[in-house]
């Protein structure tokens, strides 16, 4: 589904938004390195599949319940992995910036980049919006534009709370923080997501980011291939199978595990396991 607005506006928090383009479609391969005009927003919501959003400095991994926003001149490249295609919903528009807008419009208007987790009430509102434009019923643009505005307050909301709050006295330690993560992709590689251990961590996404690029010198995304091409070495060694190695180490499907395992290491699984197979 992709639909067009014409020259339709709706007033939020005093902010004057102009919404352009709304698609609910499966993203295939690489959106290539680009960037929008410096007023105007894309909010990605992701309802299935794998990938990656990659900005200048960073990489998140986009799963089902992601939501990414990419606004003003913030570059980013979009990766959809072959075996579990991102679904999205895709909303694009242009905003005003007012002197007197409200506190929501104006911590809107102050990110250009944003990854984070949904909760159901934001998945389900992102659904109807898809629903309404795709079946175009009866009042379809009032209900689709009453629905955009409140996803826009819902997205405010889930961004305020991926920001940490003053730290307590008695906050956990740094090398604390250190080991938790360690820990986290040592035996979590598997399930681990940058949302996960952001939590655990009690960091924002963007924090956590920043910890393992100065920390460890690698993005989320890499610290987890390195963990899960470690492990899928070890069970190579004790006899497993290719495929099975790629579903245990949390492949979807094993044409994506093999052409990472060379891609990391420059030769393919099969050829580590034969390495260690008994005469």
């Amino acid at each position: 589904m992709v639909y067009e607005f014409q020259d339709e506006t709706f007033f939020w928090e005093g902010l004057t938004v102009r919404p352009v383009r709304v698609s609910d479609e499966y993203i295939r391969g690489t959106i290539p390195m680009h960037s929008h005009s410096s007023d105007s927003f894309e909010l990605h919501v992701i309802f299935a599949g794998e990938g990656l959003i990659r900005t200048i400095d960073a990489e998140y991994p986009l799963s089902a319940g992601t939501v990414c926003l990419t606004a003003g001149n913030a570059e980013h490249e979009q990766v959809s992995f072959p075996c579990a295609p991102v679904r999205e919903l895709c909303i694009y528009g242009t905003t005003d910036h007012p002197r007197k807008a409200g506190t929501a419009a104006k911590r809107f208007l102050s990110r250009t980049f944003f990854s984070g987790t949904a909760d159901a009430e934001f998945l389900a509102l992102a659904r109807a919006i898809s629903e309404e434009l795709t079946l175009r019923r009866t009042g379809y643009r009032s209900a689709a534009a009453g629905s955009l505005m409140r996803l826009l307050s819902l997205f405010v909301r889930m961004e305020e709370a991926d920001t940490p709050q003053a730290e307590p006295s008695g906050i956990r330690s740094s090398s604390g923080i250190y080991l938790i993560i360690e820990e986290a992709f040592l035996y979590g590689y598997r399930d681990i997501t940058l949302q996960s251990l952001s939590a655990q961590i009690g960091l924002s996404v963007r924090q956590t980011q920043r910890v393992l690029l100065n920390r460890y010198g690698a993005t989320f995304s890499e610290k987890k291939t390195q963990a899960r091409m470690s492990a899928a070495n070890v069970l190579l060694q004790k006899g497993m199978s290719v495929t099975q190695t790629a579903e245990e180490v949390g492949y979807s499907c094993v044409e994506h595990f093999s052409a990472e395992y060379r891609k990391y290491f420059g030769f393919t699984a099969s050829d580590y396991k034969k390495r260690f197979r008994s005469p």
